[in-house]
């Protein structure tokens, strides 16, 4: 289909299970209107609410990925994007917070160390508090990768600059709102301190096409954009 990058989204229930769902709540991507955070399930919880009878519909783990990439990209030339997130309610000043930072990036790891050698993925984040913690404890080949809906000020950039210094060999990234970039054209500025810069989210060929000679590696789009 032309695409070498495929991105999805990664949070954790509460026996520490590593999920694929985009949001805090399953009421708008599944049958149940349930509006508690992933938290308050166990893995049996949710594979009882998503599982579809008399299908082959099944919630998705992390864990699942595995026969997905050896099957489908054992080249190693897709590229597995893991969004590690965090419940909105859960506030970075709680023991809570830290808890469930520490066992997100733990449960990643231990799931991601099995996979195959070749396997390189980019381990991205809006909380980079998330990302500090990978960066510490991910002896595995990665790429890191930034996420910011915002141009990135003085402060961020010298915290990747940072991390650049304590890993010379660690691949890092950043993945920014198109505006960001649409607005200031600030690729140069960026490409001194990361290795890929990607941009989300686009489903305009134009839009495309502009981002892509003007220096950015990649885009992330709902869509297939002819190329």
């Amino acid at each position: 289909m032309g695409f070498n990058w495929i991105e999805f989204d990664v949070q954790l229930t509460n026996d520490n299970f590593a999920i694929i769902i985009h949001d805090d709540t399953l009421s708008r991507t599944t049958n149940t209107k349930d509006c508690d955070d992933l938290l308050v399930y166990n893995t049996v919880n949710i594979i009882e609410k998503l599982n579809v009878e008399n299908t082959d519909y099944k919630v998705p783990l992390l864990s699942d990925i595995k026969k997905l990439y050896t099957t489908s990209a054992s080249t190693g030339r897709v590229v597995l994007n893991i969004e590690l997130k965090v419940p909105y309610n859960l506030k970075p000043t709680t023991s809570r917070y830290k808890q469930y930072v520490n066992d997100l990036v733990i449960t990643t790891k231990n799931e991601i160390s099995n996979w195959p050698n070749n396997f390189i993925p980019l381990i991205s984040s809006f909380d980079w508090n998330i990302l500090l913690k990978t960066d510490d404890i991910f002896n595995h080949n990665i790429y890191l990768g930034f996420l910011s809906e915002y141009e990135l000020n003085k402060e961020q950039l010298t915290l990747i600059n940072n991390v650049k210094n304590k890993n010379k060999n660690r691949v890092l990234s950043i993945s920014l709102d198109k505006q960001v970039i649409l607005q200031k054209n600030n690729i140069d500025l960026y490409k001194h301190y990361v290795d890929i810069i990607l941009v989300y989210t686009v489903n305009d060929y134009c839009e495309y096409k502009y981002l892509i000679e003007n220096g950015v590696d990649g885009v992330f789009t709902d869509v297939l954009i002819p190329v």
